[in-house]
């Protein structure tokens, strides 16, 4: 299971690193295209909508065949280098989780007590693994979203050459553009997802009557897939604003490659860039690209829970036999 917990088997640091690494791959490399429709949509100012002339996006279906037009099928993994490597590198959330939690509970072992003080104790655990995971992940998750989101002729030929240009151009600094939103993005979405999902689980449990003091019960594919989704689906509804606003403060001073993408606006920001989203697009500018993100969340949440869980079973059946 995610997290530790003193009544169940736990793997070690070694094999949870497996695990963990294994886990952010494999889904990477499935829900990436909805990754990068994502954030076209979240870049594009105009509306997303079949009734605006100006729009480049409008719909799931026309965005997808638009990008493979223009750009060819592999266009849809755009990033997925740097993507790969912001799943392998967030995914020592995981382990910070289950360190985290191993300490909350030895410290505190009240806290296994009643469901309410689980939950707690996960939120905050998710939280700050979050947060600690942010510092190393930031400069990677504005290359991608640089890489991403550039057009054709492409301004960076490939990852090291991004990199070299967003330093030469804009300093250290331009790696951590949208830090802000993305700390208050990260750290309420894992907390929340963490926090669900094993409220979820113990609903689970409870509803089937399961018994969950039992240390060899193994979480099933249906199980982990289901409340996997559900607690992604939440959990993004929840801080969607904030990733729309990370997406459009990561791609200021990078205006020339996104000129056939459509208008350019310059935010200060987070709150001006908040502010002028709502105030140039309504309130639900601040959700746009949400459709694609929701799905990419239920795919990516229900697959990472999934693959976690199910290898962690095999890993953990292995040492138990």
């Amino acid at each position: 299971m995610v997290g530790y917990d003193p009544k169940k088997i736990n793997l070690s640091t070694q094999e949870q690193a497996f695990v963990t690494t294994s886990s952010a791959i494999l889904t990477r490399g499935l829900i990436q295209p909805f990754d990068v429709l994502k954030i076209r949509y979240q870049v594009q100012y105009e509306p997303i909508s079949k009734k605006s002339q100006f729009s480049k996006y409008k719909t799931l279906g026309q965005s997808f065949s638009t990008i493979i037009k223009e750009e060819g099928l592999f266009a849809l993994w755009k990033g997925h280098l740097t993507g790969q490597l912001l799943s392998i590198s967030f995914s020592a959330h995981l382990l910070w989780f289950e360190t985290l939690t191993r300490q909350a509970f030895t410290l505190w072992p009240s806290l296994v007590e009643t469901e309410d003080k689980k939950f707690a104790a996960h939120f905050i655990c998710g939280g700050i693994a979050a947060s600690l995971t942010l510092v190393t992940n930031q400069p990677i998750d504005t290359i991608r979203t640089r890489l991403v989101t550039q057009g054709e002729p492409r301004i960076y030929q490939g990852v090291l050459d991004a990199v070299k240009k967003v330093y030469t151009n804009e300093g250290l600094k331009g790696f951590y553009r949208g830090t802000v939103p993305n700390l208050m993005l990260i750290t309420p979405e894992t907390a929340s997802k963490l926090g669900i999902y094993q409220f979820l689980n113990s609903l689970w449990d409870y509803a089937m009557r399961i018994d969950s003091s039992n240390n060899t019960k193994n979480i099933s594919v249906f199980q982990s897939s289901i409340n996997g989704s559900l607690s992604g689906i939440i959990a993004k509804t929840i801080v969607y604003p904030f990733d729309l606003s990370k997406k459009r403060l990561q791609i200021q001073g990078f205006e020339d490659a996104r000129k056939q993408f459509g208008k350019v606006v310059e935010f200060s920001g987070l709150w001006n860039c908040l502010y002028k989203s709502v105030k140039n697009e309504g309130l639900l500018g601040i959700y746009k690209g949400f459709l694609p993100s929701v799905l990419k969340a239920a795919l990516s949440s229900g697959l990472t829970f999934f693959f976690y869980e199910q290898l962690t079973n095999f890993v953990g059946n292995l040492n138990y036999s």
